[in-house]
Parts: structure tokens; C-alpha cells; sequence
């Protein structure tokens, strides 16, 4: 005999069905609860990260950047393609990272070919 909801070919709602993974539901709870608030920059930081920017030679400065996207704090390093002053953004591997999330920039080195 069938269940009442198979002969009318309805699916039941099982609330942890939609945990297939318990390691992946744990995870993804672990990361919600670690989610940080930007950090204010003060504002000889700001200048700093200005001066910076102005000194960087596309195609030839490699950087160490720090940057807040999502609730997290994400550190990058790669050479620097592209400045953009007045949309204020930079390009690094294909990827543009916009100045107002900025928490740091340090230049790494420099490549003269």
C-alpha cells in the first residue's frame, strides 16, 4: 500500500534534508558566526594607502593587499595590471578591487625588464 503522498506524488518537507552534509552545514554556521564589521581607517591610513597608490607603476609594482569583502578580511599579493584614480579601483590577475575596501597596501617589489 502506498502513503497518502506518494499516490498523489507530493514530496514531504524534511527540515534537515537540506542538510546533505553535516560537515558542510557546520561550516557554513562557522563562517556566519566569524563574520567581522570593516575596520575604520584612521586617517593617516588613508593617506598612506593614497601615497601608495599614486606610487605604483602598472605592469611592473608587485603588492601585498589587504581588503574587506563578505564579513572577512582577505589578503592578496600579485602584480598590479591597472590603476584607476577616477572609478578608484585596481586590477590585479583580472580582478578589480575597489579603493574604499582597502584596509591595507604594501608595496612588495618592483620588476624592471
Amino acid at each position: 500500500m502506498l502513503k497518502p503522498d506518494k499516490v498523489r506524488k507530493i514530496e514531504k518537507w524534511y527540515p534537515f534534508a537540506a542538510l546533505s552534509d553535516p560537515i558542510a552545514g557546520q561550516y557554513h554556521l562557522d563562517r556566519i558566526n566569524n563574520l567581522k564589521t570593516k575596520p575604520e581607517l584612521s586617517e593617516e591610513q588613508i593617506e598612506e594607502i593614497n601615497q601608495v597608490m599614486l606610487t605604483i607603476r602598472p605592469k611592473e609594482t608587485k603588492i601585498a593587499l589587504k581588503y574587506f569583502k563578505d564579513g572577512q578580511i582577505i589578503a592578496i599579493t600579485g602584480r598590479v595590471d591597472k590603476v584607476d584614480l577616477i572609478d578608484r579601483y585596481i586590477d590585479i590577475q583580472d580582478t578589480k578591487y575597489e579603493f574604499a575596501a582597502f584596509i591595507s597596501i604594501e608595496i612588495v617589489g618592483d620588476d624592471i625588464d
